[in-house]
Order: C-alpha cells, then structure tokens, then sequence
C-alpha cells in the first residue's frame, strides 16, 4: 500500500496563491500514487517527473519574488537552496532513467523522495517564511499573512 499525500489545512501556509501552486504538486503525485498502486508508474514516471520540474521551476520563481519583497523572511536563503535541490532531485532521476531505463522500483523511490521532500518543505520552510511575507491588498493597508 501507497501511502498517500493530500493537501489539508495543515499544510496551508495562508497565501492563496502559494497555496493553490501547492495543491498542484499534491494533485500530481496523488495521480503517481495511483499509477504506483495499479503497477503503471513506470510508464508515466518521465512524464511526471518533466511535469514536476517544469512546474517546480516555475512556482519557486514565483514563490521566491513573493519572499523577495520581504526583508524578514528568516529562511529565504534555505528556501531557495531547498528549491535547487529539489529540481537536482529530478535532474538525477532523469538522468538514471536515460542511462537505464525505468522501472517500478525506480517510479517508487521517485515518489518517496518527491513527497518527503514537499510535506518536509513546506511545513518546516514555506510555512515560517510565511508568517513573514506581507500582503497586498488593493483597498487595505499591507498586512503579514496568516497562517
């Protein structure tokens, strides 16, 4: 049996936007958990893998402007090293699918070390940086973000 990963409250860092690009990730290896189950991860398991990296890329962009606008973010330096090595997590995966393949146990460890390192991240980086980054509002003042 899988064990499964899906985005609750508990994982809310209290920025909707951030927590809507969370909730992709959760969305993505909920679908792999699945394949993994019914013993067809390795087929999609590039597929997910490139999905992963491209959308990482781009949320951590946005993550980190969003951090960058605060001075007071105690974990931003350890944010943006933990994104880094989040896509050399899945540039070495790749790189073992292209030099042999993939396979079940392959799609597995992929799966493992993907969703320890995104429930990981998250409660112990994202949510404290979140207590920290102001939010605009168009009609109020900047306020901190709740969590």
């Amino acid at each position: 049996m899988i064990k499964k990963y899906k985005w609750s409250q508990s994982v809310a860092t209290g920025n909707p936007a951030i927590d809507l690009q969370h909730k992709q990730f959760f969305f993505a290896l909920s679908d792999f958990a699945e394949e993994l189950e019914q013993g067809n991860a390795a087929k999609s398991l590039k597929k997910v893998l490139v999905f992963l990296k491209y959308y990482g890329e781009w949320h951590f962009g946005k993550e980190e402007d969003t951090i960058s606008v605060c001075t007071t973010c105690p974990l931003a330096c350890e944010n943006k090293e933990a994104h880094q090595y989040y896509i050399l997590t899945i540039d070495t995966l790749l790189a073992q699918i292209r030099s042999s393949g993939t396979s079940e146990a392959l799609a597995h460890t992929a799966y493992e070390k993907l969703t320890y390192w995104l429930v990981n991240h998250i409660m112990r980086i994202d949510k404290k940086n979140a207590e920290h980054i102001i939010v605009k509002s168009p009609n109020k003042k900047p306020q901190l973000a709740t969590t």
